[in-house]
């Protein structure tokens, strides 16, 4: 498994991307795997940039998203969002962890850089720092009989894996069809993220939206989906 991980990142290091040749097409795969009534789950959801990306490319479904984001009045701008009738928005002003407790949380200058991992912060520099409610993945879905997520987005500046295993017993049991991450050059934590998600049957189909500092691949994208074959 570390011998396959591990090749796996040096192959990002050296190509500009591992499965991009392969013609990774994220609008097709929103188009295709994501059918009627539909749940999508935007963790880090920020100006609700991804919820309007999926929504344009499935104005004719019925989808339910649900927003996770700390910042409050992040909150109230994606309440103003126009979305097509049939789209459903349940937005939640709460961090994601697997301790269903109040965090601590750092609001940047510039809002994709908030977090609840100061040490992450890329650009810009902490606005002010307070507690947020904070509670899992699983916990919510359980509060709320969500049985299953058809794309799990996490786009959490540093606190990835963790809002992963908040949602264990969902992914053990395979509720999740697609999940798509956001990830830091980080080798650690995209091998405990491909090791957990490997394990429990999900595939990594692709990998997008590259970001490179001194030619230096610093964030990208990917994509796992379930495999239960």
């Amino acid at each position: 498994m570390k011998n396959k991980l591990l090749k796996i990142i040096q192959n990002i290091k050296i190509t500009t991307n591992y499965l991009i040749s392969k013609g990774f097409d994220e609008k097709k795969i929103i188009k295709n795997d994501l059918g009627e009534d539909s749940i999508i789950f935007d963790i880090g959801s920020n100006l609700g940039s991804f919820i309007r990306f999926i929504s344009s490319n499935n104005k004719n479904k019925n989808l339910s998203f649900y927003s996770f984001e700390p910042v409050s009045n992040l909150i109230d701008f994606q309440n103003k969002l126009e979305l097509p009738e049939k789209h459903k928005l349940i937005s939640n002003n709460v961090a994601i962890t697997t301790k269903n407790s109040p965090v601590k949380f750092f609001e940047s200058t510039v809002s994709s850089q908030s977090t609840i991992h100061k040490e992450t912060m890329k650009i810009g520099k902490t606005k002010q720092e307070y507690e947020v409610e904070a509670i899992s993945i699983d916990k919510y879905c359980h509060e709320r009989n969500i049985e299953n997520i058809d794309l799990l987005k996490i786009d959490t500046e540093g606190n990835d894996f963790d809002v992963l295993v908040s949602a264990k017993n969902l992914i053990e049991n395979n509720k999740i069809k697609l999940i798509k991450i956001e990830l830091n050059n980080n080798e650690k934590n995209f091998l405990d993220i491909c090791e957990f998600l490997f394990k429990n049957k999900y595939e990594l189909i692709g990998m997008l939206n590259h970001t490179y500092v001194d030619n230096k691949l610093i964030i990208f994208d990917c994509y796992f989906k379930v495999n239960k074959l």
